[in-house]
């Protein structure tokens, strides 16, 4: 049985783009073959228009980081710098030239360098745990990085933490990929989103065009975001309350635009 069929996918430099689908959609295994961790038996695959073949996977996971989900349990080392410098290293890094990589790394994720280096990462929060394990990935400098349900078990302030620095990175030109059950966390981050079902890609496009598909995504067992929930309830009561809206921000001005108007009000 193919994990994958009939997959079709081109991404374009510093896009964020959202993934999901429901439980064995196939998202993690696509994250795996975009990474080179799973060779394909079928097709091809080109990175910067030259064809990767299964020989070369292991150039093409240099030029794309993956951080898995849990991704504290990549960590191994007694320090975190040995941790963040072990990538590198492999590839011949040494030196004055490692430090400097391992320091950039870690303050890139918010992380003083002097204050952490000779921490265990054991001792450290989740949220943290989480931060060294994606300095460790950034170390070795890829180009696109790919996330798979990075914030899966961490608390609302490592959450808010950690999608706050993907945000900052996508700004710099990073271009990202992350996998997440929870589509609030996708459409206040991602340009592009994908939805897959049962190993195909089955929507993809900018956030508000693939939003505009409810019942597609009801259907495919996604949750709405919680603002188009919530202006659903309302448009169940009164018809004219709009419920196309998705970014919190848009539900807030619709909810008011409604009480202002009165169509909120009861007819109690």
């Amino acid at each position: 049985m193919k994990a994958l069929k009939d997959i079709n996918l081109k991404i374009y430099r510093s896009e964020f783009i959202g993934v999901m689908g429901a439980t064995g959609s196939g998202k993690s295994t696509l994250m795996q073959v975009l990474n080179g961790i799973l060779p394909i038996q079928e097709g091809k695959i080109y990175f910067e228009n030259q064809e990767i073949k299964n020989k070369d996977l292991k150039k093409l996971r240099r030029k794309i980081g993956l951080l898995f989900q849990f991704s504290e349990h990549q960590l191994f080392a007694e320090t975190v710098e040995k941790d963040v410098a072990f990538g590198p290293q492999n590839q011949g890094i040494a030196g004055a030239e490692l430090c400097k990589l391992v320091q950039e790394s870690l303050e890139a994720v918010g992380l003083s360098y002097l204050k952490y280096k000779d921490r265990s990462p054991f001792s450290l929060s989740g949220g943290e745990q989480r931060r060294v394990a994606l300095a460790g990935v950034l170390a070795l400098n890829p180009q696109i990085l790919i996330l798979d349900e990075p914030t899966v078990g961490l608390d609302s302030q490592g959450k808010k933490e950690l999608l706050s620095l993907l945000k900052e990175m996508h700004q710099k030109g990073i271009t990202v990929i992350m996998v997440s059950h929870k589509i609030d966390e996708l459409i206040k981050l991602a340009t592009r989103l994908l939805v897959l079902k049962e190993g195909k890609i089955v929507l993809d496009g900018p956030v508000a065009e693939v939003m505009k598909q409810k019942e597609s995504l009801h259907k495919m067992g996604l949750e709405l975001p919680l603002g188009q929930k919530i202006l659903k309830m309302l448009k169940e009561k009164n018809e004219n309350v709009r419920d196309d809206f998705y970014l919190m921000q848009d539900v807030e001005k619709e909810i008011v635009r409604c009480a202002r108007s009165g169509i909120l009000c009861s007819k109690d």
